[in-house]
């Protein structure tokens, strides 16, 4: 393929991709910016001070929460490409029925790992006096709040709306029902007695 044949191309699904992802509801924007802010955070400073008398500064992927830290980015870049893979025109990675659920279940694990991650850091200072948590932790913390916060409202939103079509099919099937007929008493049965014929004379 030519050089601006593929430019234009990769200029086309940029386009189209600005467009979906501006067309998205204001709570899927939230959800997806707070993932977003959280896995940048891990890059941030999550501890720093003075450590052996020389000052340190860690991130979320130095000290002891390196292996916290890869397991909170993989969790979160997992709810953005839920996201971003049908907002790039491919297949949905996980069905629409799903989604919102496995996106609640991934924000809580990295709400989980920030809050131990918060305590451990937090009883080490309390030991060794010139270190202190940094803002970064707080940021991955809250962005995660947020992410949880959002994924359950969208849950559930899908879940009152599934209600609805279900009480609207339910009511339409209804009305569509013959209507009860007044009960009437049925005809007596015919009789079995033979008749009795007339004799002419």
């Amino acid at each position: 393929m030519p050089e601006g044949r593929r430019c234009y191309a990769l200029h086309v699904r940029t386009e189209s991709f600005l467009r979906r992802l501006l067309q998205l509801k204001l709570e899927e924007k939230i959800l997806n910016g707070s993932a977003l802010l959280a896995l940048l955070c891990v890059f941030f400073p999550w501890m720093g001070g003075e450590w052996l008398g020389r000052p340190v500064t860690f991130t979320g992927l130095g000290f002891f929460t390196s292996t916290i830290g890869a397991v909170i980015i993989l969790l979160l870049a997992s709810i953005l490409l839920i996201t971003g893979i049908p907002l790039a025109g491919s297949s949905e990675v996980i069905q629409r029925k799903y989604r919102d659920i496995v996106r609640l279940a991934l924000s809580l694990q990295v709400v989980i790992l920030s809050l131990a991650t918060w305590a451990v850091m937090t009883e080490f200072t309390l030991e060794f006096s010139r270190l202190e948590v940094r803002f970064g932790l707080y940021g991955t913390l809250l962005g995660s709040l947020a992410a949880a916060l959002y994924s359950f409202l969208l849950l559930q939103s899908a879940r009152n709306h599934q209600y609805m079509i279900d009480e609207h099919a339910h009511l339409a099937h209804a009305q569509n029902l013959p209507m009860d007929l007044p009960h009437t008493d049925a005809p007596p049965p015919p009789s079995q007695e033979p008749e009795e014929f007339k004799l002419h004379h």
